[in-house]
């Protein structure tokens, strides 16, 4: 967590937004390539597909603070490049996506801190919003919206990582027909929270990036 401190406003906001980044990456810690596709979830979602959007989201922010955003697209190419964002291609993978968020996430932060939040500009037009014209800002409106976004994802990627160890833990504890239920399913049978120790997360994989 982000520890109580006397910081100024912006130092604030920074490190709120580097929690929700960290609360992201941190999700894809232990996943092989393999599971950080997996969607076990009701959407298409994936803990590697959700590290990409957030550096989608990221470099987004990036262009925000950098220059003056007054229009948004919204053609065929805009929804594609969106679309996209959110899972990892077959000519990706999950550690380079991962890779790509630590470069763009060093660059946000910085970009954050040289923020003055009392300084004006203006948001763009966000039309799945209702809002058809750009509107003046400062740049606190956009900063405290970041937080809210990044905080949005962060919690998307647990749900898929901790039902993806569900899935796995009871294919590993359910007993095989016509065998006896090991120790680990006898335990589950009562309580559940012993096999998810025992089960964890396999060693390896992109865990060495995280």
């Amino acid at each position: 967590m982000y520890a109580p401190a006397q910081h100024d406003e912006v130092t604030g906001l920074v490190n709120y937004i580097d929690q929700q980044l960290t609360a992201i990456r941190a999700a894809a810690f232990g996943l092989t390539e393999a599971q950080a596709r997996e969607t076990p979830c009701r959407s298409a979602l994936s803990v590697g597909g959700i590290i990409k959007h957030a550096a989608y989201v990221m470099r987004g922010g990036l262009e925000r603070l950098s220059t003056e955003v007054t229009e948004q697209p919204v053609d065929a190419g805009a929804f594609a490049a969106f679309t996209d964002s959110f899972s990892v291609r077959d000519d990706e993978t999950a550690a380079g996506t991962i890779e790509e968020f630590d470069r763009v996430r060093a660059q946000l932060l910085a970009a954050v801190a040289a923020t003055d939040p009392a300084s004006s500009t203006t948001a763009p037009p966000a039309p799945w919003h209702g809002i058809f014209d750009a509107r003046p800002i400062h740049a606190r409106y956009y900063l405290v919206h970041m937080v809210e976004e990044l905080a949005r994802h962060a919690g998307t990627p647990t749900s898929s990582a901790s039902r993806s160890t569900a899935c796995r833990c009871r294919r590993w504890c359910s007993p095989s027909p016509g065998r006896p239920p090991t120790t680990s399913s006898r335990r589950t049978s009562r309580r559940r929270a012993p096999c998810w120790r025992e089960a964890g997360r396999p060693r390896g994989g992109i865990s060495s990036f995280v």
